[in-house]
C-alpha cells in the first residue's frame, strides 16, 4: 500500500499528540476536581455541556466535509477554509445569543451565568483551533497538530494549576483556560498563513450554498453525537444535582480520555480511505478498514476488561474519597470502551465512501434511544441510570453501524477477527484479579504485558502488525 508509511507517520504524530493531550488533560481534571470539589466540578462540567448542546448548530458539519474535500483536492483548500471560517463565525454569534436567552430563563443556568459566558469565549477560540487542526490533518502534516496541542495543553496546565493553587476559583480558572486557547490561536494563524492557507473572511455565497448542501449529513451526525455525549450531564443536573453531575463526569472524563485511541487511527486513515474510494482502489480500502478495526479491537478489549475490574481503585487513586461514587459509574461504563472504538471506525468508513447519510441515520437512532433511556432511568437510578443508558446506546450503535458497513460491501467476520483478543483479554483479567492487592500503578503495566504476551503466543501479531507498530513512531525510518 503506497500510503502506508504516510499513514503510519501521521498516526504516530497524532498518537503523540493525543498522549500529551490526554495526560495533561487528565492531570488538569484531577487538579480541578480536588480544588473545586464535586459540586464545583459539576458546575464546571455542566457549563461546558450546556454550551456544547445549545451551540451545536454552529458546527454545521463543515469541518468533516472540508476535511474530506481538502484530502481529495488540496487546491481547493483556501476557498473552502475561508468560507467555512466566515460561516462558522456568523452562526456561532447567533447560537451564543440563543444560549444567553436560555441561560437567563432557566434558574439552573441563570445562577452560573458568568461561568457560561466565559465558557462561550473559551469555545470560540477552541472552534478556530479545531478548524486549523482539520487543515493540518487534511494536508497530512500532523506534526503541526502535535505542536499546537502541546502548546495549548502546557499553557492550560500551567496557568490553571497556578490560579487554583493560589486560592482562586472557577472564574479565574476559566480566564486561564481562555488565555491558553488565545495563545494557541495565534500560533495556528501564523502556521496556516505561512504554510497552508492565508486566512480571511470570505463571502462567496455560491460556495456557502455548496458547503451547506454537502455538509448537512455531517452536521446532523455531529448534532446527534453532541446530544448523545452531553445530554446525560445536562439531564442529571436538571433532574438531580450538581454533585451527581460531578460524580458522573469524573467517570465519563476517564472514558472520554481513552477516545484518543480511535481518533488517532481514524483521523490518520480517513484521508487515505477517502482517496482510495475516490480513485476506485476498493481492495486497498477494504484492507485498511479491516486492519484498523482489528487494531482497535486489540487495544479496546483489554482496556474495557481492565477498567471494569479496577474501577474503584482507579477512582480512589485519581480523585480520592469524595468521588468514590464515580467508581460504580466507571465499572458500568467500561463495557462501552471497546464499542466506542469500533463505532467510530465504522462511522468514518461510511463517511469516506460517501455514505455519511447512513452514519447520520445511526446517530439519530442512538441519540433518540439515549434521550429516552435517560428520561426513564435517571429519575429512578440517578447517575447509575445514566451509565446504563450509555451502555445500551453504544450496543445499539454497534449493531446498526455493523449492518450498514456490511450492506455496503465491507463485511467482517467478527468471530474470526476477535477471538484471539478476547481470549488474551480473559487471561489478562485473571491476572488482574490475582494481583489486585497491588497498587493500580503497578497492576496496569503488568496486565498490559500479560495481555500482549498472550496475544503474541496465540499469533495475534504477524509481521505486518509488528512493522506497523514500529513505523507508528513518527521519526522511525527517517534519515538522520
Amino acid at each position: 500500500m503506497s500510503s502506508a508509511r504516510t499513514i503510519a507517520k501521521n498516526a504516530g504524530f497524532l498518537f503523540s499528540t493525543e498522549i500529551i493531550n490526554k495526560i495533561i488533560s487528565l492531570v488538569l481534571v484531577i487538579i480541578i476536581t480536588r480544588y473545586l470539589g464535586s459540586i464545583g466540578f459539576g458546575k464546571y462540567s455542566f457549563a461546558f455541556a450546556f454550551i456544547g448542546l445549545v451551540t451545536m448548530i454552529s458546527h454545521m458539519g463543515l469541518t468533516v466535509y472540508i476535511f474530506r474535500e481538502i484530502a481529495k483536492d488540496k487546491s481547493k483548500a483556501e476557498s473552502l477554509v475561508n468560507n467555512t471560517l466566515t460561516l462558522k463565525f456568523a452562526i456561532t454569534i447567533v447560537s451564543y445569543l440563543i444560549s444567553v436567552l436560555i441561560a437567563l430563563a432557566w434558574p439552573k443556568t441563570n445562577e452560573i451565568l458568568p461561568v457560561i459566558l466565559l465558557v462561550m469565549v473559551h469555545e470560540l477560540f477552541n472552534a478556530f483551533n479545531t478548524l486549523m487542526g482539520i487543515v493540518f490533518k487534511a494536508f497530512e502534516k500532523n506534526q503541526f497538530v502535535f505542536y499546537y496541542t502541546s502548546i495549548e495543553r502546557i499553557f492550560s496546565l500551567g496557568f490553571s494549576a497556578y490560579v487554583l493553587m493560589t486560592g482562586n476559583g472557577i472564574y479565574t480558572l476559566l480566564l486561564a483556560l481562555i488565555a491558553s486557547k488565545l495563545i494557541t490561536s495565534v500560533y495556528c494563524y501564523i502556521v496556516s498563513y505561512r504554510k497552508f492557507v492565508k486566512l480571511s473572511l470570505s463571502f462567496d455565497y455560491k460556495m456557502w450554498h455548496s458547503l451547506l448542501t454537502n455538509s448537512w449529513p455531517f452536521w446532523f451526525t455531529m448534532i446527534f453525537q453532541r446530544i448523545y455525549y452531553q445530554i446525560s450531564t445536562v439531564m442529571l443536573t436538571a433532574m438531580k444535582s450538581y454533585q451527581a453531575t460531578g460524580w458522573y463526569n469524573a467517570s465519563s472524563t476517564l472514558i472520554t480520555a481513552l477516545t484518543f485511541i480511535p481518533s488517532v487511527i481514524t483521523h490518520a486513515t480517513f484521508p487515505a480511505m477517502s482517496r482510495f474510494h475516490h480513485t476506485d482502489s476498493k481492495d486497498y480500502l477494504k484492507r485498511l478498514y479491516k486492519q484498523s478495526f482489528y487494531y482497535l479491537l486489540v487495544i479496546g478489549i483489554p482496556i474495557s476488561i481492565g477498567v471494569s475490574l479496577l474501577a474503584n481503585q482507579i477512582i480512589l487513586w485519581m480523585y480520592k474519597e469524595q468521588f468514590i461514587e464515580s467508581g460504580k459509574i466507571l465499572a458500568i461504563s467500561s463495557v462501552v470502551i471497546v464499542l466506542i472504538f469500533l463505532n467510530e471506525n465504522m462511522g468514518y468508513l461510511l463517511n469516506s465512501i460517501n455514505k455519511q447519510k447512513l452514519f447520520t441515520a445511526s446517530t439519530v437512532i442512538c441519540t433518540t434511544s439515549a434521550v429516552i433511556l435517560n428520561i426513564v432511568l435517571i429519575p429512578r437510578f440517578s447517575y447509575i441510570g445514566a451509565a446504563v443508558a450509555t451502555v445500551i446506546t453504544q450496543i445499539i450503535s454497534f449493531g446498526i453501524l455493523y449492518y450498514f458497513t456490511t450492506k455496503n460491501n465491507y463485511p467482517l467476520n467478527l468471530i474470526k477477527i476477535s477471538y484471539k483478543p478476547i481470549i488474551a483479554g480473559i487471561i489478562m483479567g485473571a491476572l488482574v484479579i490475582y494481583i489486585k492487592f497491588m497498587p493500580v500503578i503497578y497492576i496496569i503495566p503488568l496486565a498490559a504485558m500479560g495481555y500482549f504476551a498472550a496475544l503474541f503466543v496465540m499469533g495475534g501479531f504477524g509481521k505486518e502488525e509488528i512493522d506497523v507498530v514500529k513505523s507508528f513512531i513518527p521519526w522511525s525510518g527517517q534519515k538522520k
